[in-house]
């Protein structure tokens, strides 16, 4: 099999032309590189696509000597598949574009069952994670949430109390996530590109409710932090991540939406959760509006 670097059509453009990227900042698994006003994400081949990854087929001990070169110079050059640190060139082979725009659509009874294996998996697996634990089919607090995870819920508890009918509300409600919590991508965040995501599931969601929500992101998107930010532009524009892609398509196969279900549960150390509640309460939103009166 070929090595071959994968990335998103945008970076794939982008790079047809020799360019000097800065580093943004430096990881165990990831080095994050400023290109523009976007952060593209360079991490292995094997790992998940994200709507910002540089997947590059490397070994993890070759992987570890480019990120401590880039943490120490401060900036890459890449052109194509080749990537400079200095004097050191890694050629990255072919270049393999992958779409993490969402296309898949749910029917009504498709999201009704994602729902209700989402309330299963959550209420059993969400309170190990911290973050949002089970906050969208658990509103009150319990003994184990953390001061952050009990105003996490009264925030969930006024979106799912809202309605797409009154969108307005629902947004108003919704722009209080923002930023909201610790660690890299921000809890409150991660619910919020949730929702984008079962929006974007949902064939039948008006375009003037998803600009209303997005103009809400894109107008406080500067209260978060820049890595978070990027995710969230990023499910603005209808784009997630390679493990969100697997869901969708594995409804409506119950063992298999298990399955991918506990794989995005292992993304970060409560991102997965709080982005499956972000995703819950959108679907629940949708089933509100438009389910079986």
């Amino acid at each position: 099999m070929k090595r071959a670097m994968k990335c998103t059509p945008w970076a794939a453009e982008y790079f047809k032309e020799k360019r000097q990227l800065s580093v943004h900042s430096c990881y165990k698994h990831v080095v994050n590189l400023c290109a523009k006003e976007r952060i593209l994400a360079l991490h292995l081949e094997s790992s998940a696509m994200t709507p910002l990854s540089l997947g590059v087929p490397l070994r993890e001990e070759s992987f570890a000597r480019l990120s401590l070169a880039a943490k120490e110079r401060k900036h890459v050059e890449i052109e194509e598949t080749r990537l400079w640190l200095g004097e050191v060139l890694w050629d990255l082979g072919e270049l393999k574009v992958w779409n993490p725009v969402m296309t898949e659509r749910l029917k009504l009874w498709e999201a009704e069952l994602l729902v209700e294996e989402l309330k299963n998996f959550l209420l059993e697996n969400g309170k190990t994670r911290g973050g949002l634990s089970d906050a969208a089919f658990q509103r009150e607090s319990q003994p184990e949430d953390t001061w952050l995870t009990a105003l996490l819920r009264e925030q969930v508890r006024q979106i799912e109390e809202g309605s797409l009918e009154e969108m307005e509300a629902l947004t108003a409600a919704a722009s209080s996530m923002v930023g909201q919590g610790m660690g890299l991508t921000p809890s409150g965040d991660d619910f919020l590109t949730g929702m984008l995501l079962a929006f974007s599931a949902w064939k039948g969601f008006p375009k003037e409710k998803w600009a209303l929500f997005s103009d809400m992101l894109c107008q406080r998107q500067k209260e978060t932090n820049d890595i978070s930010r990027q995710y969230l532009m990023s499910a603005v524009r209808r784009e997630f991540g390679e493990k969100y892609h697997r869901l969708m398509a594995a409804v409506p196969d119950r063992r298999s939406v298990r399955e991918q279900l506990w794989d995005i549960m292992e993304t970060g150390h409560s991102s997965g959760i709080d982005t499956l509640n972000g995703l819950s309460a959108g679907l629940c939103l949708i089933c509100k509006e438009y389910g079986r009166k």
